[in-house]
């Protein structure tokens, strides 16, 4: 890679080309697409760890390090809502963080990168990358000078990656400082979603009433656009109706999700965050009909679940589809 870089200026492009070809097919080189169809190159992650273990005076690590947090950041933002081409380069996106983030080489990178990781719980979750997340966001609420929102979401994500881990009292923890910090700093859009999480603890741990009490708060605390955290809230309230036998009201709820989402433009049904709630409803509607014995139309919701599921690649649901 040295030997092409001090002789490139000196070489024809045709020349240049079939050597960075002969690169990438040895794995020392991975070919980006840019949103103008530009080809660009990056290091292999594993070619990237092994030039980071060598001084850095000879390969210019530093640089080396700008340019790749720089092109990652620019690409994960460009398609942040394209969980398929995220995929493509989810191990360059996570040693971006580790780069950024874990090593704390590149301090001037920290607003972005903060701001970038909030914005990729969903993609992360999705992945089921809990313990990895978990680390990251630990190691972003150590750093100075980000924003009130930022921090507030910080330790809310945190408390969902524990959460998603099983660990429900340390996520009640971060959950309860995120509260805390959302209503000093009056972070007013992130209400709903801390408490209806809050919501979800007592849930899991069979407290329904006070569960039932925090999800009725967070739907006080929605804002006009947060229909899908609505939906959420309504989903936990169904899910509780549904554990305590009352499947009529259950079902009600779930119903009530559903006719919503069906009023959604297009573009917001493509979504990830809407995909995956009216999955999680058609299974819990497929459970109730178990319940009421009528299993036609219970295969009916799961089928649809589990195609949805797959769409998703959730593995977890994808089970639980098959099981009922």
């Amino acid at each position: 890679i040295v030997a092409i870089s001090d002789s490139a200026f000196a070489m024809k492009v045709d020349q240049l080309q079939k050597k960075i070809e002969r690169l990438v097919n040895l794995n020392l080189l991975e070919t980006q697409i840019t949103s103008d169809s530009t080809p660009r190159y990056t290091l292999h992650p594993i070619t990237y760890n092994y030039i980071q273990h060598q001084p850095s005076e000879l390969f210019q690590l530093k640089a080396i390090q700008q340019a790749y947090i720089q092109y990652i950041l620019e690409y994960t933002l460009t398609h942040i809502a394209d969980f398929v081409m995220l995929d493509k380069h989810k191990e360059n996106i996570i040693w971006m963080f580790d780069i950024a983030l874990l090593q704390s080489t590149h301090p001037y990178w920290n607003i972005e990168i903060i701001s970038l990781l909030n914005q990729l719980y969903d993609y992360f979750s999705r992945c089921g990358l809990y313990t990895k997340m978990e680390e990251l966001f630990r190691r972003a609420l150590e750093i100075d000078n980000i924003s009130d929102r930022d921090s507030v979401q910080l330790l809310h994500n945190l408390g969902q990656s524990i959460f998603k881990q099983g660990m429900l009292d340390d996520a009640m923890k971060w959950f309860t400082k995120a509260w805390e910090l959302a209503q000093l700093y009056q972070v007013t859009e992130l209400y709903s979603v801390i408490l209806r999480d809050i919501g979800r603890v007592y849930l899991h741990r069979r407290e329904y009433e006070t569960a039932i009490q925090y999800l009725e708060h967070a739907g006080n605390a929605i804002l006009p656009d947060q229909f899908i955290i609505q939906g959420h809230i309504k989903a936990n309230l169904g899910t509780i109706a549904e554990h305590q036998g009352r499947y009529g009201e259950a079902q009600q709820y779930f119903e009530e999700i559903i006719q919503q989402l069906e009023q959604q433009n297009n573009e917001v049904k493509m979504t990830y965050e809407y995909r995956n709630l009216f999955q999680y409803v058609l299974t819990m509607l497929g459970v109730i009909a178990i319940a009421k014995q009528d299993y036609t139309q219970s295969e009916s919701y799961l089928q649809r679940s589990l195609s949805i599921a797959q769409e998703l690649n959730n593995l977890e649901r994808m089970a639980f589809a098959y099981l009922n």
